[in-house]
């Protein structure tokens, strides 16, 4: 972590235009009270963040208790794909739909349907608001800012108790922000949190680490007294309490920025896209050492570009593992030049092809044929080898003895 990490981050920005559209309750097609214990999938609240729609809606025919798809943990059909705020965390890209289920123990006429809708828009206003774009990102996709999360968390109240929500407005979501914390003001409290492989992560790499951060804090970030407070928890009588990180995408592009300095970030498939000649010499054959060299070389010539280079070395190593699985399915499928097909996989030494003890077995099984046959083949091709070294040695040496 630099000082420079430490910096204000960006404002929030909401990359929609789409503003909030409520969409009004209808009071004739609003149920009545079936008079019982109802299922929580009776009645929702949905927001889509790339229409603005915000709407509370009820089956109109629902009669009675089903707990059966409740207990599955089904959405129901037309809610698929909608993400299911059960408070675990605040998922990365930031979802793009959102469903609420209201709470099964409290009825709601249509005007207080109404009455409830309006609470809630409040908050879904900030939601839109509260999308952070993340340009350094190549896919699409926005992050969380820790007022969207809170607002989020606002209405999950307002569903769980919406009789008292019309009661006492004013109390409602006094717990929103208690265990959220925003990944930046995490790194300004304890700067020594930022793992410096980030500096050069490729996007699919931040992007898995910032899935699992947004899960809630590893145990030994989240237990810093300083980070228990900076969420909410003031009260450490209970210990270790969990903390769930907003604004994670962002925070990690933007380390990976700020390390890049002057650099501009750039992808390996991009660089190598228009530069086809560097990657041609990369082989099935060509070791781990080589490898780690050109790739040193392409970092090189990237920042001599004014480019800051990530994922390099494993964009090489996956070229020469395709190259490998065509040798490998050739090795399958070939009948006259299996035997050099199996001695060519052999002497790679990949791993993927089985250690030590377990490469013979492994080599058996994808050329078909027996593992005794795979031995016989590799001890003659050692005596071969042995031979040729000799005859070299030979030919230097000459038969006098004497160097030619």
């Amino acid at each position: 972590m630099t000082a420079a990490m430490t910096a204000p981050a960006p404002a929030s920005t909401s990359p929609s235009e789409a503003s909030l559209q409520v969409v009004p309750i209808d009071p004739a097609r609003w149920p009545a009270n079936p008079g019982q214990f109802v299922a929580a999938h009776y009645r929702w609240v949905t927001l889509d963040l790339d229409t603005g729609e915000l709407a509370l809606s009820a089956d109109p025919a629902y009669c009675g208790p089903d707990d059966e798809q409740l207990r599955k943990g089904e959405l129901p059909r037309e809610l698929r794909g909608h993400w299911y705020t059960r408070g675990h965390g605040f998922p990365t890209p930031m979802p793009r739909r959102m469903v609420w289920f209201l709470c099964r123990y409290d009825d709601l006429d249509a005007d207080q349907a109404t009455r409830v809708l309006e609470l809630i828009a409040v908050h879904a206003r900030t939601v839109l608001a509260g999308q952070v774009e993340v340009p350094e990102r190549s896919a699409p996709g926005c992050d969380w800012s820790l007022e969207a999360a809170i607002a989020v968390r606002t209405i999950a109240a307002i569903t769980e108790s919406p009789q008292r929500a019309l009661r006492e407005p004013s109390q409602v979501g006094s717990y929103a922000a208690v265990g959220v914390l925003a990944l930046e003001d995490a790194f300004a409290l304890a700067p020594a949190l930022a793992d410096p492989q980030h500096a050069a992560a490729t996007d699919a790499e931040l992007d898995a680490a910032a899935a699992k951060l947004a899960e809630h804090l590893p145990y030994q970030w989240a237990e810093q007294p300083e980070l228990q407070c900076a969420a909410g928890h003031a009260d450490r009588s209970f210990g270790y309490r969990t903390i769930h990180a907003v604004g994670v995408l962002a925070a990690l592009y933007r380390y990976r920025r700020i390390q890049a300095g002057t650099l501009s970030v750039c992808q390996a498939p991009v660089w190598f896209a228009g530069r086809p000649a560097r990657l041609a010499v990369v082989h099935d054959d060509t070791t781990d050492a080589e490898l780690a060299r050109l790739a040193h070389a392409e970092d090189q010539a990237a920042a001599a570009a004014g480019q800051r280079l990530v994922g390099a070395l494993a964009y090489l190593q996956a070229s020469r593992a395709a190259q490998r699985d065509h040798i490998r399915h050739r090795l399958r499928t070939a009948r006259g030049d299996r035997a050099a097909l199996l001695l060519r996989v052999d002497a790679w030494g990949d791993p993927a092809d089985g250690g030590d003890t377990t490469r013979t077995t492994t080599l058996a099984q994808l050329a078909g044929l027996p593992a005794s046959v795979v031995a016989a083949l590799r001890e003659r091709a050692h005596l071969t080898n042995l031979a040729a070294a000799a005859d070299n040695a030979r030919a230097i040496v000459g038969p006098t003895g004497g160097a030619r």
